[in-house]
């Protein structure tokens, strides 16, 4: 009797045993089954041939063969040992006593829900133990856990304000004896029949899902304590416990168990009920990027219309505006008990239906109080109650994204941080690193009363860093370990009293020592020579935190002798991968578009991948952080049209974009130091780096070559509507020969700006390039602040580019100049060093040139025609009928756009600058409407050589004014000439121009075509080179100058066919060459038969005979012209203009 006793009771034991092992399956699977369902699953479980085709087998064949040899044991389930909990053993590994077997069971061996395979990602290397009797510097140890406070401050409160949730409704499916109409039956029929009725049961199964991302570890226990109330409240047919991963910005799903990587992933629709008796309450902090991306206000927005669903916040209601979940307060009405919210009648509490429309997502939003707990029961229980709630509003996609924050800066946290978070995060570094109820312990030793919105702020504040363990094996999600980077540790430990830091680490070492291996909440090691475990030397102790405060105040301890018990050094970081890129995290995207992701580096408000397509070509993909605001994205779309505006200059050229895609993205040119391919340095870094035997970075040839780059890159900002947020030297690369400009996301396009504060002004940002060229030209610069100037241009000689740069930091915005302007001076200035001419494309780019815009048509003039053609200034020659008076009709044809024509010489001093004048003073002279001549080559001008005095503004002074300004305010910037002649030139000292004259050039165009009908432009350079395309684009009819001399001809020869090797034929075909006696003398030069036979195409050649007027200086007057000479001009005017 007894042995069968007892083997029947150690069977019986056997069966609890595996009983247990079945039901943790089931929940850990996500499924919370009741006794029936239970009993059901068993029956067909007994019911089932054994064999490894079935479902289970399958998967568990799967999940073993993916599992590390090391892990097997982890998936069986056996009856724990005698003697397995004896408090004398020490524990391999902390876990919760038998009183937890109650409370939601959130630990998981991952932080992460649903976790790829290792295989997928690379991860960290586990800790390093030696072996067993290797002498190390291993320190002994005691584990002990700490309770942890309630989640819940009034659960009491809260379970009486959800009493009306306890109600119950007629089953549809389930049926019972009705006894007193069974006897009214049997009474009146006298026939023993049963008669039934609906059993009566709760109304509503609730399923709690929890968002299992990083941050919600602070807010675990307030999930766990929430879930054991909605049980033990019994308003519920069933309650079960999910995971919902919202850390990508595609559509969350979810989970069977929060928190546990290896439970199954389900589409957010299986929780859906057709029947609308389920209440979906979902706890969150928003923190994850899809509520910030908002897909998973669609996936909430699905639920809310088959039933009621509400949305918990974990956070502080002041601190929901920094998440991703935001409320509006709204009237709600309800038409039925338990109605789902999309059947909810929405108006605002003030203004009438039609002015103030809802059109966010009907879940309430609510905070773990009672109050809002009751007014959300009252309406979800009262048909026609109408109760003002906060409503679930969408993420905007317009708002203002504020300054980016460098994660870890101190500074950035102080600023957005409360007084009582910022002195909380110096108590936690004192005695970093921690875990999350480590945190909540030092919260509640603090001499203030600090509440959970300040651990929030520290927590989500981005100053902590997640840790490797101390132990081997995995931990359970809420003992993840953080700790802070050194730098942000010592500014933090320096702005709380010593004593109070002091106090409060000795108040919590006290604790622990008291509560050593009597507390079920949360594992710490305390450092003691009788320790049960084994600390690794690379990590600390928990409760030794005051020698390291003692040392860090300066205070100098004993050294220890060898192989006794003493702090061990910081954990040397691992090295950065190769090329500087990060290895991906298990959150990223794999492919964006065409682009295969294969490295990544976080910044402040987007990540950027290293991205390789099909061909092999690679590109840097960025996108918003997925922790950010929904609005960020706006950035990517301001940069992707900077980029585009500014076509490859002076910033990494547009790939490719998926700004509809989600996430959005955009694809651009990686930007390398050089030739080697390296990552391009910041300015900032670049001037830090003094030479031994230097007292500067850069030498005088470099400090001007940089600015001449930095002003040019800025004023190719300003002419395409672009005013970066900031122009500083870490948002300047240095890329060999030129620059890079970073930051292009985060400026000011056409006026409009997506970020918080002010919008940038080109005031502004001529200020900061006064600053950066002071930088630059400043010997000894430990400081990148430094208020010492321009040690490098010291001298007489340097004194105009020194008022320059001191005109840049000028108080008054209005008399500071364009960043074209200064570009000009620098480039002269380097010309002057170098002895030679800056390259006017900087460096060699593969660009297209920018696509030619719509012609502005010509308006009519603002002053009245003073100036009748053919009738005044002495232009005789037109008085006569015939051939001449057939020029004149020519030459003043109307015209609908500006004509453009281009003079080149063919050589130097063939007449080119005189013949510009004259050909103007003629067409203006009969249009009797001003022309404009203006300088073309970008590194020389010859126009104003005929000016007595001149206009100080030059072509690039041009470019400050907008497209739409008057003819008056543009004359204001030319010298205009008695004949109607205007004259826009170089400055005397012109040099050379950056990649931005060319759209410094159309902008010119575009500003004065509605002004002038024809411009001149003259080029004065030798050369026909790249910076020539930009003219001849832009070119109607060109003109050739030579002289009547056989070398000359020959050069012009040569011109036209160097202007048809650029690509530009019909300019060649069509072009006029137009010869120019130098000399008196028949007998000097070709005759006009050979001029003509040498250019008989395009109506043949003008010949501009010897005139003492031209030949002379001084500005050209028709009068004081012989008639053959303006006869021969006209003939040029009346082919150049009317060219159809």
């Amino acid at each position: 009797m007894t042995g069968e006793g007892v083997v029947e009771g150690a069977a019986r034991e056997g069966a609890d045993d595996a009983l247990a092992c079945v039901l943790r399956v089931l929940r850990g699977a996500g499924q919370e089954l009741d006794p029936q369902q239970v009993l059901d699953v068993l029956w067909l479980a007994g019911r089932l041939e054994p064999g490894p085709e079935l479902p289970l087998a399958r998967r568990l064949a799967v999940r073993q063969a993916e599992s590390p040899p090391d892990r097997d044991e982890a998936v069986v389930c056996r009856p724990a040992a005698d003697g397995a909990s004896d408090a004398s053993g020490p524990p391999t590994e902390p876990v919760g006593s038998a009183a937890e077997a109650d409370r939601p069971d959130l630990d998981a061996p991952e932080l992460f829900a649903a976790a790829p395979p290792a295989s997928a990602r690379a991860q960290p290397p586990p800790p390093r133990f030696l072996p067993a009797g290797h002498r190390s510097d291993d320190r002994s140890v005691l584990p002990l856990r700490v309770p942890e406070f309630k989640g819940l401050a009034d659960e009491l409160a809260l379970g009486r304000a959800l009493r009306p949730l306890k109600q119950k409704r007629p089953s549809r499916w389930r049926r019972q004896l009705d006894e007193a109409a069974t006897a009214a039956m049997l009474a009146e029929t006298g026939l023993p029949d049963v008669v039934t009725r609906p059993a009566r049961e709760r109304w509503l199964d609730l399923v709690l899902v929890v968002d299992d991302g990083l941050s919600m570890l602070l807010w675990h226990r307030l999930a766990g304590d929430l879930r054991t109330m909605m049980q033990r409240l019994g308003a519920f047919r069933s309650v079960r416990f999910l995971g919902l991963d919202t850390r990508a910005s595609n559509p969350p799903v979810l989970t069977g168990r929060p928190f546990d990587p290896v439970s199954g992933r389900m589409p957010a629709t299986v929780v859906t009920d057709p029947s609308g008796q389920t209440l979906i309450m979902v706890v969150s902090d928003g923190m994850g990027a899809a509520w910030r991306q908002g897909s998973a206000h669609d996936v909430l927005q699905g639920w809310a219309q088959a039933g009621p669903v509400a949305l918990v916040h974990a956070l502080p209601p002041h601190l929901w505006e920094g998440s991703g979940i935001q409320a509006e307060r709204w009237q709600a009405t309800t038409h039925r008990p338990g109605g789902a919210g999309t059947a909810w009648e929405i108006t605002d509490s003030v203004l009438p239906t039609g002015l103030a429309d809802f059109s966010g997502v009907p879940v309430p939003v609510l905070e773990p109080s009672p109050a809002a707990a009751r007014d959300w029961a009252r309406l979800l229980t009262s048909p026609g109650t109408t109760v003002e709630l906060p409503l679930l509003a969408r993420p905007s996609l317009e708002a203002a994204v504020g300054p980016p924050g460098a994660a870890g800066e101190v500074q950035s946290f102080r600023d957005a941080a409360t007084p009582g978070a910022y002195r909380l995060a110096a108590h936690l570094a004192a005695v970093s690193p921690v875990s999350v109820p480590v945190m909540r312990l030092v919260r509640s030793a603090v001499p203030w009363r600090a509440g959970t919105g300040d651990l929030a702020e520290v927590f989500l504040g981005g100053l902590l860093r997640q840790v490797e363990a101390p132990v081997p094996g995995p931990l359970p999600a809420q003992h993840r370990i953080f700790d802070f980077d050194e730098d942000v540790r010592g500014a933090l430990l320096d702005t709380v009293p010593r004593a109070e830091l002091l106090r409060t680490s000795r108040d919590i070492g006290r604790s622990l020592e008291r509560l050593a291996g009597r507390s079920p909440d949360f594992p710490a090691w305390l450092a003691h020579p009788g320790g049960t475990e084994r600390l690794p030397a690379a990590f600390r102790s928990f409760t030794v935190v005051e020698q390291r405060l003692l040392a860090r105040f300066g205070v100098t301890l004993p050294r220890r002798a060898e192989g006794s018990v003493g702090l061990a050094e910081e954990p040397v970081p691992e090295p950065p991968e190769p090329g500087g890129w990060d290895r991906l995290l298990d959150s990223d995207p794999e492919r964006l578009g065409p682009y295969r992701l294969l490295g990544r580096r976080a910044g402040r408000r987007t990540v950027v991948y290293l991205g390789r397509d099909a061909h092999g070509g690679n590109a840097a993909v960025r996108v918003a952080r997925p922790d950010l605001p929904a609005g960020t994205a706006q950035l990517l779309a301001t940069e992707a049209e900077a980029l585009r505006r500014l076509n490859g200059r002076y910033a990494p050229a547009l790939l490719a974009t998926g700004l509809d895609d989600r996430p959005a993205w955009i694809a651009v040119q990686l930007v390398t130091s050089g030739t080697d391919q390296a990552r391009a340095p910041l300015l900032r870094d670049l001037l830090q780096e003094v030479p031994p035997g230097r007292q500067s970075a850069l030498d005088i040839l470099g400090s001007l070559t940089l600015g001449w780059q930095l002003a040019d890159a800025l004023g190719l900002c300003h002419l395409h509507g672009l005013v970066p947020s900031r122009l500083t030297a870490d948002r300047v690369l240095v890329t060999g020969r030129s620059v890079s400009l970073a930051g292009l996301s985060d400026c000011a396009v056409d006026g409009e700006y997506a970020g918080g504060g002010p919008v940038p002004t080109q005031a502004g940002s001529v200020r900061e390039l006064g600053e950066l060229l002071r930088l630059i030209s400043t010997k000894r610069t430990p400081v990148l602040h430094s208020s010492q100037g321009m040690q490098l241009w010291q001298g007489d000689s340097w004194q105009p580019l020194r008022d320059q740069v001191v005109h840049c930091l000028d108080t008054d915005p209005a008399r500071r100049p364009s960043a074209g302007e200064t570009a000009g001076v620098l480039a002269r200035y380097v010309s002057m060093v170098s002895q030679r001419v800056p390259d006017p494309y900087g460096p060699a780019t593969d660009t297209e040139s920018p696509p030619d815009t719509p012609r502005r048509p010509l308006v009519e003039p603002g002053q009245p025609d003073l100036r009748p053609g053919g009738r005044a200034l002495g232009l005789s020659a037109v008085r006569r009928r015939g051939r001449h008076r057939l020029l004149v009709e020519r030459t003043s044809r109307p015209l609908a756009y500006s004509r453009r024509i281009t003079l080149i010489g063919a050589e130097r001093s063939c007449g080119r600058s005189t013949t510009t004048h004259a050909l103007g003073t003629v067409i203006a002279t009969v249009r009797g409407r001003p022309v404009l001549a203006l300088d073309g080559a970008p590194d020389v001008g010859q126009v104003y050589s005929r000016l007595t005095g001149r206009n100080r503004a030059t072509v690039r002074s041009l470019t400050t004014l907008p497209l739409n300004t008057p003819y008056e305010r543009v004359r204001s910037f030319t010298t205009p000439l008695p004949s109607g002649l205007e004259v826009l030139a170089h400055s005397a000292f012109e040099t050379g121009a950056g990649p931005a004259y060319p759209d410094e050039y159309r902008r010119v165009l575009e500003i004065t075509d509605p002004h002038y009908p024809v411009v001149l432009t003259d080029w004065a350079s030798p050369r026909l080179g790249a910076p020539a395309r930009t003219v001849l684009d832009t070119t109607d009819r060109l003109v050739i100058c030579c002289t009547t001399d056989t070398g000359s001809l020959t050069a012009a020869r040569e011109t036209l066919d160097a202007v048809e090797n650029l690509g530009y034929p019909a300019l060649s075909g069509d072009a006029v060459v137009v010869a120019t006696r130098l000399s008196g003398t028949g007998a000097v030069g070709a005759s006009e038969a050979q001029v003509r036979k040498q250019f008989p195409d395009a109506g043949g050649p003008v010949l501009v005979p010897f005139d003492p007027h031209l030949s002379g200086a001084g500005v050209v007057e028709v009068r004081r012209m012989r008639s053959r000479t303006v006869v021969a001009f006209l003939e040029l005017a009346a082919r150049v203009v009317d060219a159809e």
